[in-house]
C-alpha cells in the first residue's frame, strides 16, 4: 500500500511530451479571444472605436462588458465579515481603468492572427487621470486618488497586538531602529494563464487554474449558470497567482453562452508580466527591544502595504504577514500596524509563500540589529531567541480560527547548527580572505 501511495503519477506524460496544456484544446469551432487593456495606470474610458476591427474578415465582434452581461463588479474571492470588501473590479472596466494592462473590451475571431491584427485597430478614447503608484505616498494628504471619487487610498488596517508594549520600550535596556522596504515580485510561469469555455453542450470551462472549486463557486453565480463544470488540464506552473479569478474567467466563458461557440483566451508573455497579480511591495519602520545579553523585548511598528488597485482576494496576504512575524522567536511584546493601501498597479495576492518571506525578512532583520547592537554573533543571538522545542508554544496573535496560534515543535537550535556546519562557517572569514586575493 505504501508503495502505490508514493508514486508518482503524473511525471511520465509531462517528461515525454505527452502533457495536455490548455491551448493544446482546441474544440471544432472554436473562436479565439484578446483583450483590449488600459494603456495607463488611471484613465477614463470613453468612446471605444472598433469599426476597422469589425471590418476585419473572420473578426466575429468587439464587445464591452455591458454587451455581454457583465455590468458587475467582480466578487471579492476571500471576504471579511468584519471589514468592507474592498474596491473590486469589473470584468471589462466600465468607465475608469485603474492600472496598466486593465481590460476594458474583448475581440473576438476565427483564428489567432486575425485576431491580433483586429488588436491594432481598436482604440480607446482615455483621458488620462493623476495616479498614485507609489506606496509611499499613497497615503499623503496631496495623493492622488487610486479611484476617482474616492477620499482616501486606504483599503483597511490591521493590527496585531500583545503585551504591554509601551511598558518594555520604557524600561528597556537598548532599542534599534529597523527599516525595510520589499519590492514587488512577479511570477514568470512556463505557462501562462488562459481559459476556454464551450457552452454548445454541458457547460464548461477549462482553466489554468490553482483553484478550479472556487472558480467554479464565483463564475457560476456571477453569470447564473449552477451547472456550470470546471476543467483543470496539465497546468505548467502555478506559484500562487494561478489561485485567483480574473477578468478573463469570467469574460471568456460569457462570451461563449452569447455567441454559442467556444472560446479561448491565452495570455501572451506581454500580459503576464503586466496583468496576472504580483506580491510584496510592502515598507517596515520598526524599533525592536532587546537587553544587554542579546534577548529580544519587544517590537512595534508601522507596515504599508500595497495592495494594488483592487481587493480581489480580500486580505489574506497582509494577514499572514502579520500573524506570523513573530517567527521562530520568543516575542514577549508586540504592537504593528499594517495600512493596506491602494495604488494604481496590479493588484497583489499570494505568490510562493503569501507574505511570509515578508515576515521572515522583517523579524530576521530585527535579530540581526540586535547582534549589532549587543556585539554578539547572529548566530549567538538567534540561539538565545528561539522558541523552545516542545510542542504547543503559544503566539498570542489569533489564527484563523481565532484561536492563539500554536507550533507543532520544533528544534531551531539544532536546526541552526546543523545548517552552520554544513555550510562550514567557521571557515567563512578563511574563504572570503582566499576569495579577495584573487
Amino acid at each position: 500500500m505504501a508503495e502505490m501511495v508514493n508514486r508518482r503519477l503524473e511525471d511520465p506524460p509531462l517528461i515525454t511530451g505527452r502533457g495536455r496544456y490548455l491551448d493544446d484544446m482546441s474544440p471544432p469551432g472554436c473562436l479565439h479571444a484578446g483583450f483590449v487593456r488600459s494603456l495607463y495606470a488611471h484613465a477614463t474610458v470613453g468612446t471605444i472605436e472598433a469599426g476597422a476591427a469589425r471590418a476585419i474578415d473572420g473578426v466575429v465582434g468587439v464587445y464591452t462588458g455591458t454587451d455581454i452581461g457583465l455590468d458587475r463588479q467582480m466578487p471579492n474571492m476571500h471576504p471579511d465579515p468584519s471589514r468592507e470588501p474592498g474596491v473590486q473590479g469589473y470584468p471589462l472596466a466600465p468607465e475608469e481603468a485603474c492600472y496598466v494592462g486593465e481590460p476594458v473590451a474583448v475581440v473576438v475571431a476565427e483564428d489567432p492572427y486575425v485576431l491580433a491584427d483586429a488588436l491594432s485597430e481598436v482604440f480607446v478614447d482615455h483621458e488620462p487621470l493623476p495616479a498614485t503608484i507609489d506606496l509611499a505616498r499613497a497615503l499623503d494628504p496631496d495623493a492622488a486618488p487610486v479611484h476617482s471619487g474616492s477620499e482616501t487610498n486606504l483599503a483597511t488596517t490591521l493590527r496585531g497586538s500583545y503585551g504591554d508594549v509601551d511598558a518594555v520600550f520604557a524600561s528597556a535596556p537598548h532599542t534599534a531602529p529597523i527599516d525595510l522596504y520589499q519590492h514587488r515580485g512577479a511570477v514568470a510561469s512556463m505557462e501562462t494563464r488562459g481559459v476556454l469555455a464551450d457552452f454548445t453542450d454541458e457547460p464548461t470551462m477549462w482553466s489554468s487554474t490553482q483553484s478550479p472549486h472556487g472558480l467554479q463557486n464565483l463564475v457560476s453565480e456571477y453569470l447564473g449558470v449552477r451547472d456550470l463544470r470546471v476543467v483543470t488540464p496539465d497546468v505548467g506552473g502555478g506559484f500562487g497567482p494561478k489561485g485567483s479569478v480574473y477578468p478573463e474567467e469570467y469574460v471568456v466563458p460569457a462570451l461563449a453562452r452569447t455567441l454559442g461557440r467556444p472560446v479561448k483566451w491565452v495570455e501572451s508573455r506581454r500580459e503576464h508580466f503586466l496583468t496576472t497579480n504580483q506580491q510584496r511591495d510592502q515598507i517596515h519602520r520598526l524599533e525592536v527591544a532587546f537587553d544587554d545579553s542579546g534577548v529580544l523585548l519587544g517590537l512595534r511598528g508601522r507596515v504599508i502595504h500595497d495592495n494594488g488597485a483592487y481587493v480581489p482576494y480580500g486580505y489574506l496576504l497582509p494577514l499572514t504577514g502579520l500573524r506570523l512575524l513573530p517567527g521562530p522567536y520568543v516575542l514577549p511584546a508586540m504592537d504593528l500596524t499594517i495600512d493596506v493601501v491602494y495604488t494604481n498597479l496590479v493588484p497583489t495576492s499570494p505568490i510562493r509563500g503569501a507574505a511570509r518571506p515578508n515576515a521572515v525578512f522583517a523579524i530576521e532583520r530585527a535579530v540581526d540589529a540586535i547582534a549589532r547592537g549587543v556585539g554578539l554573533t547572529q548566530a549567538e543571538v538567534r540561539h538565545r531567541n528561539y522558541a523552545p522545542a516542545e510542542v504547543g508554544y503559544e503566539v498570542s496573535l489569533p489564527s484563523r480560527t481565532g484561536a492563539p496560534i500554536r507550533y507543532d515543535g520544533g528544534d531551531y537550535r539544532r536546526t541552526l547548527d546543523l545548517a552552520l556546519e554544513v555550510a562550514d562557517s567557521s571557515g567563512f572569514a578563511q574563504r572570503r580572505t582566499e576569495t579577495e586575493k584573487r
